[in-house]
């Protein structure tokens, strides 16, 4: 959820994904225990200590409070949760890849029940592929005394105060990449907290992070180094599915600024724009819908799940004298190993055409596009 708040998983969502977690945990692993996690390059203190009790969130919003850091970089008791990291870096011969990680949290508010999914992919210019893959665990994971550390399967996640460090694979690549934030975090909607009809949430980025680490190709281990954007959100929303959903779009670029675009599509047929533009120092300035332009260029028909994906945008907000034409490096960026149905999304690296206060300015970007997969017929009943 990268926008407005018309997205919450229902305990019954977050249910089922408890129990298909547990399913397909079970079918790879023939009922063993679950792997150890492959190293990351610098571990927090691991001094365990247990997961917030949880508490039902789902009856009113409340009351908002300030985000602090670095203690809320670690997980909460909230139904949903997620530590999302997409970016783009090249090895030592030029060659530029995209990549997204995420670990997405849920908890059961009826049974506290804990499950953990993760996706990763690598989009790789040079062969024109994207490749993805995804892990399942279950059950609540004790942090440690400072920062926070998480394993889904043989995949790890850890980090403190803007320094985090994961490890992924996919059948082709492996991501061994520590993360660090070049600036503070921006909090969204000014105050890093957004309500909307179906729930709310906390939000905040650490809109430019330094690259540095390893990608193993077909077994050949290559250093890498780029730039990464990390969005950190939990709360209670529901991702409802098409036709609601939301456009989500990330741009750095090389003058020192970043901006955030978010176009949310609400269950009531609102659709709610909102941007934060951060400027090198740090400071954020929220930019009100009303202030954004946002054309669609073009489409692509996904071959896998039948999705209608937008594929270039043009965006502009003539206030800040900013103005990006953005373009998919492929069309097939697609995630379809997301659970349930209705959560599958496209999230893809795009090459960006930008001005900004009346001067070309290169960049990169990544762009994130959820709730346009339909969903399946119901069967006909048989003939009687």
């Amino acid at each position: 959820m990268r926008a407005t708040l018309s997205h919450r998983y229902s305990s019954s969502a977050i249910a089922a994904l408890i129990v298909v977690a547990a399913a397909l945990i079970l079918a790879a692993c023939g009922g063993a225990e679950t792997p150890s996690p492959t190293a990351v390059t610098a571990t927090p203190t691991a001094t365990a200590t247990a997961v917030p009790t949880q508490t039902s969130t789902a009856i009113r919003a409340p009351t908002p409070r300030p985000i602090t850091l670095p203690g809320d970089e670690a997980p909460h008791s909230d139904p949903v949760e997620w530590w999302y990291y997409s970016g783009v870096m090249r090895d030592e011969a030029g060659a530029r890849y995209g990549f997204h990680f995420v670990i997405f949290q849920v908890k059961d508010g009826q049974t506290g029940g804990t499950a953990y999914m993760s996706h990763a992919s690598v989009t790789d210019i040079g062969r024109d592929t994207h490749e993805q893959a995804s892990r399942f665990a279950l059950g609540a994971q004790g942090q440690p005394a400072s920062g926070f550390a998480l394993t889904v399967s043989d995949w790890a996640l850890i980090g403190e105060n803007g320094r985090h460090a994961f490890s992924a694979e996919t059948d082709t690549y492996a991501l061994d990449l520590n993360v660090s934030a070049a600036k503070p975090a921006a909090r969204h909607n000014r105050n890093g907290y957004l309500i909307g009809l179906g729930g709310w949430t906390y939000y905040y980025s650490w809109t430019r992070m330094d690259v540095t680490g390893t990608l193993t190709t077909d077994g050949h281990e290559r250093a890498v180094t780029g730039e990464a954007w990390m969005d950190h959100q939990w709360g209670d929303f529901e991702i409802l599915g098409y036709p609601t959903g939301w456009q989500w779009f990330a741009v750095q670029m090389e003058n020192g600024h970043e901006v955030m675009v978010a176009e949310s599509r609400e269950e009531s047929g609102e659709t709610i724009v909102y941007a934060t533009l951060v400027d090198p120092a740090g400071g954020t300035t929220h930019v009100d819908g009303d202030a954004i332009s946002l054309d669609v260029l073009g489409e692509w028909t996904s071959p896998h799940t039948g999705g209608v994906y937008p594929a270039g945008w043009r965006i502009a907000i003539p206030e800040q004298e900013l103005s990006m034409t953005l373009t998919p490096v492929q069309d097939d960026q697609e995630i379809t190993l997301a659970f349930p149905r209705h959560t599958i999304y496209w999230e893809g690296l795009v090459d960006t055409e930008i001005t900004f206060n009346g001067e070309p300015v290169s960049g990169s970007g990544y762009v994130e596009l959820v709730g346009y997969v339909p969903p399946l017929p119901s069967p006909t009943p048989a003939a009687g």
